[in-house]
């Protein structure tokens, strides 16, 4: 009997402490703290589904950081590395095929200070883009390969004359500064020039321009 009456005074306690005010706001508070904190790890989790959807392809990233590796060493071909940035062929550049660039320098880019200029701005994307890919060979042409041949297609469908006068290795009239500058963990292999190569030094495919005109 004294069992009994202690189990109906401990359920007569329980039923008044659920009745209490102060008990029933802590108790209804602690399951808001839950629902929040549950909320929270929730929020959380979605950020970091979203940031990783948002991220920049692996490839990307890496031909981005072996290019900013090149500017560190060869801080000369900083404004190329800006305007292939800018241009967005950075992630064309990283895929399986072999280019050589023939990348001007700073102070090639220099001696076209507000030609440069003009080309970086989001409205002239296609003229810089025509730019660069005039300095691009879709294939590995090394120092040797260089010296053997008299002209390279570029990705523009055009074509860049090679010589060489006084054993100086040549780009249409623009001369080698450094020659095969070869970028660990990709597919490119970089000569500095000293010139912009512009229509005057190029020959389009089939023939000069004022032969087709």
């Amino acid at each position: 009997m004294k069992h009994i009456k202690l189990t109906v005074s401990a359920a007569a306690v329980a039923l008044a402490l659920s009745a209490t005010p102060g008990f029933a706001q802590h108790n209804q508070g602690s399951q808001s703290g839950q629902q929040a904190q549950q909320q929270r790890e929730g929020q959380s989790q979605s950020d970091r589904q979203g940031r990783a959807g948002q991220s920049t392809p692996s490839s990307q990233r890496q031909g981005d950081s072996q290019l900013d590796k090149v500017v560190q060493t060869h801080s000369e071909l900083g404004t190329f590395v800006e305007a292939l940035e800018t241009a967005g062929l950075v992630e064309e550049l990283t895929g399986d095929t072999k280019y050589t660039i023939f990348a001007p320098t700073n102070q090639a880019f220099e001696s076209m200070r507000q030609e440069s200029s003009e080309l970086l701005k989001p409205e002239n994307r296609e003229d810089l883009v025509a730019l660069l890919q005039s300095h691009i060979v879709a294939d590995d042409v090394d120092p040797q390969m260089a010296r053997q041949l008299q002209a390279a297609q570029t990705l523009d469908g055009g074509t860049i004359s090679i010589s060489t006068e006084n054993d100086k290795l040549m780009i249409g009239e623009a001369s080698v500064v450094t020659p095969n500058i070869q970028v660990e963990g990709t597919n490119l292999r970089i000569y500095s020039i000293d010139k912009v190569l512009g229509e005057g030094q190029r020959v389009a495919a089939g023939g000069s321009d004022r032969d087709r005109g």
